[in-house]
């Protein structure tokens, strides 16, 4: 037998071994490299909750970072630059480099027509003939500040509930069986309150009647709201939204209520529409049962009737901006600036037919206080339109209806825009420096020195028709303001009111209640039922009327050319 030299085959194997060594050394290090990325990733998206989405710019920029970071941590572990971070560094590089670019063809510089054909307006200058009037009785006097007031008073009023829960700064408007709210949840005051009633949930939301201020309830449910905004870990709302739908890009979680009284939140989905990454539009929503947990999503032509919005008024300004900016290109918003409109500042919302619309002046750029149309967004459908009409901006008119009542120093809130009569109208409410309303003022759009200011809205709006009627304004079109009724009076009493005697009487033939101050006419006094009688007045569309003009058709008294005959 030969002698076998065993070091010799031990040295020949070594480098071998080492290989294998060095191999498993470079897997180890990949897995550990990649664990690391993926648990970093998983506590940034918990935190973050960003929608991990390639049309999110902001998430695609930390997916290439991710790939950066683990790049970084590989080659820490294997200790040698390999092959595969060189791929890896050139798909990071060449992706931040994308993203740019895209952004870049994303913007007004190379898409000014796109911006500017997103949202379909159209244009009419018929005001009276296609914006609906309102029914003075739904008009809403409560502004956001004021509803907030009066829902931290009837939180107030609930010592149990102040101790541990607090009302949110939502207060969404809302139509519920065409009755406009401001609704806002009850939130947790704190992390401590969340962990000692998380077990119940949050009891209820406050519900303000944006018409009657003395409608104010606080709405307790039969279950606790268990996800809402601030509430922590996984009973967050946004977090419970996220963590269903990863990939979905969502804004604007807003507080609703249905018909029937339910509590929901409205979350809209969308996506970029001009280039990659321009022009953000709602493409549905997700809608949240906080008591349950449970989560829909709907797109455009699936969401329920009673939802009230899917675009968020933020993108539904943005595009009417993008409108007017960008007729005639992107250099023109440079140079020329010519035809452009832009918006004027500050929105405000209303209810028609059961929809919810955003409206805004819009005004030439440069234009001073004047407007030269303004336009009616509605949040469901996207339908906008703009109508054409000279005037004052809103700022010009809550001026001028605090110019009306300076002496008392009255703020007016931000105007709604109403058709009163067949012409353009701000309303406003006129407020103490305690935030309560006291006044009530329409303004003309077109001539803001016309205001009509009342202790009501059916006396401000009287107030105001005939500031119309003694200007001419309701000529032509518009229907005659100033009615008259004759007959036999039915009835007549009076009463004394702020040291003011009123007379209050019915005409056989007509169903409205007339009220006359003594001032009016002397007659008055001597009426009796049976008398023939005839008045002249405003007619607002109440069943309670206010006369401008008295004449009992038995007596001369008030009428010297009858007393002559």
């Amino acid at each position: 037998m030969k002698n076998v030299d065993f070091r010799a085959m031990f040295r020949r194997a070594r480098p071998h071994g080492e290989g294998e060594a060095r191999a498993l050394s470079g897997m180890k290090g990949h897995l550990c490299a990649l664990l690391i990325t993926l648990v970093i990733f998983a506590v940034h998206f918990y935190v973050s909750l960003f929608a991990i989405h390639p049309q999110d710019s902001k998430s695609a920029f930390l997916l290439l970072g991710y790939v950066v970071l683990f790049t970084l941590l590989d080659w820490l572990f294997v200790r040698q630059l390999t092959r595969l971070h060189k791929i890896l560094g050139t798909i990071a590089a060449a992706g931040f480099v994308a993203v740019f670019v895209l952004q870049l063809w994303s913007a007004p510089l190379f898409q000014a027509s796109a911006y500017h054909d997103q949202l379909e307006i159209t244009q009419t200058d018929q005001f009276s003939e296609n914006f609906a009037e309102v029914d003075m009785s739904s008009v809403p006097v409560i502004d956001y500040d004021v509803a907030r007031q009066l829902g931290d008073k009837k939180m107030g009023e609930v010592t149990a509930l102040g101790s541990q829960y607090e009302v949110s700064d939502d207060y969404t408007l809302c139509s519920v069986n065409g009755t406009l709210y401001r609704v806002s949840p009850l939130e947790y005051r704190d992390v401590i309150k969340w962990i000692q009633n998380r077990g119940e949930g949050v009891p209820g939301y406050i519900r303000v009647n944006v018409s009657d201020p003395s409608d104010v309830e606080l709405v307790m449910l039969d279950e606790g709201m268990r996800y809402v905004e601030s509430a922590c870990l996984n009973d967050d709302l946004q977090r419970h939204v996220r963590l269903r739908y990863p990939t979905e890009m969502m804004t604007d979680y807003s507080f609703e209520i249905d018909d029937a009284g339910n509590p929901y939140y409205v979350v809209s989905t969308y996506r970029p529409e001009v280039g990659v990454y321009g022009g953000n539009d709602a493409t549905g929503i997700i809608l949240v049962d906080p008591i349950s947990g449970a989560c829909t999503k709907y797109d455009e032509d699936e969401v329920p009737q009673w939802v009230d919005r899917i675009q968020p008024s933020q993108f539904a300004l943005e595009q009417l901006d993008n409108w007017g900016r960008y007729v005639n290109g992107f250099f023109n918003t440079l140079f020329g600036q010519r035809d452009m409109l832009t918006n004027t500042e500050g929105h405000n919302y209303i209810s028609i037919d059961g929809e919810m619309y955003v409206y805004t002046g819009v005004t030439s750029i440069g234009a001073d206080h004047s407007i030269v149309g303004f336009a009616l967004i509605n949040l469901k459908d996207e339908k906008a339109t703009f109508y054409k009409v000279n005037g004052a901006d809103e700022a010009s008119a809550m001026s001028s209806a605090e110019g009306e009542v300076q002496e008392k120093g009255y703020e007016a809130t931000f105007p709604i825009l109403l058709n009163v009569g067949g012409h353009p109208t701000y309303f406003v409410s006129l407020k103490d420096q305690e935030g309560l309303v006291k006044q009530y003022a329409f303004v003309s759009l077109e001539n803001y020195s016309l205001v009509g200011i009342g202790d009501t809205v059916s006396d401000a709006q009287r107030s105001y028709l005939l500031r119309l009627n003694e200007n001419g304004e309701t000529q032509g079109d518009s229907e005659e303001i100033m009615q008259e009724a004759s007959g036999a009076l039915s009835a007549i009493e009076s009463a004394v009111s702020e040291g003011t005697t009123h007379y209050y009487f019915t005409i056989e033939g007509s169903e409205q209640l007339f009220i006359a101050p003594l001032s009016l006419s002397s007659e008055l006094v001597m009426s009796e039922v049976g008398d023939t009688v005839h008045v002249r007045f405003v007619d607002t569309g109440d069943p309670t009327v206010i006369v401008d003009d008295f004449d009992n058709e038995t007596m001369h008294y008030d009428d010297p050319a009858q007393q002559e005959e």
